[in-house]
């Protein structure tokens, strides 16, 4: 399960969502999002298998007077071994930036730009965790570690995790927060929150 924490940190491109809309590049003609939040992922495809049938990764980022939510359209991955105890599992994301989506076309065009995920410069974000522990905690069962790439940075995350499993299905839901300008996505933080909060959902299929 090292791998959870690789989604939640792709997420955490996302925190840059919150930038104001005011300052933009391109209009984004991309379409409708495939997922949005509080979607509830299917489970699907191949044993282990991560992708956007199975897995949401949406963020929420806050400035001041509003918010503004989005995520990303392509993801995959993978949870090995997938059946098993989840502590002895590696997880693994990869999200590709330019697939990123807002509330708000416009703002998608400027979370892409050098401003934000400079989506043409780092073309994909990853995860890849190191350590997944029993961890209870309120609703949390699990505490996942990992590195997360973004925004061409390298940096050791943990985050919390529900986790639950059956004979056939692995599920994991998360909540996390993260500080945009760790990974070096620095634009206006006295007008656009520093701090991102991340939600990953994923059903993926154990055999």
């Amino acid at each position: 399960m090292r791998n959870v924490a690789s989604i939640l940190a792709l997420a955490a491109v996302v925190a840059l969502l919150g930038c104001d809309k005011g300052a933009t590049t391109k209009n984004d003609k991309s379409t409708t999002p495939v997922a949005k939040t509080g979607d509830t992922p299917k489970p699907a495809g191949s044993a282990g298998v991560i992708n956007l049938d199975n897995t949401t990764i949406t963020f929420v980022g806050t400035k001041t007077g509003g918010k503004h939510d989005g995520g990303f359209k392509a993801i995959t991955g993978s949870v090995k071994p997938a059946d098993g105890d989840i502590t002895a599992a590696a997880i693994s994301v990869e999200i590709d930036t330019d697939s990123l989506w807002a509330d708000d076309p416009k703002l998608t065009g400027h979370l892409k730009s050098p401003d934000f995920f400079d989506v043409k410069k780092f073309p994909k974000a990853s995860f890849t965790s190191t350590a997944i522990k029993a961890d209870k905690k309120d609703d949390n069962t699990h505490l996942i570690a990992g590195e997360l790439t973004l925004h061409g940075t390298k940096k050791e995350i943990s985050f919390p995790a529900k986790v639950t499993a059956t004979d056939d299905l692995l599920t994991l839901d998360s909540t996390f927060t993260f500080d945009r300008t760790d990974f070096g996505i620095a634009f206006a933080p006295d007008k656009v929150d520093k701090v991102v909060t991340v939600k990953v959902a994923l059903k993926v299929a154990r055999k």
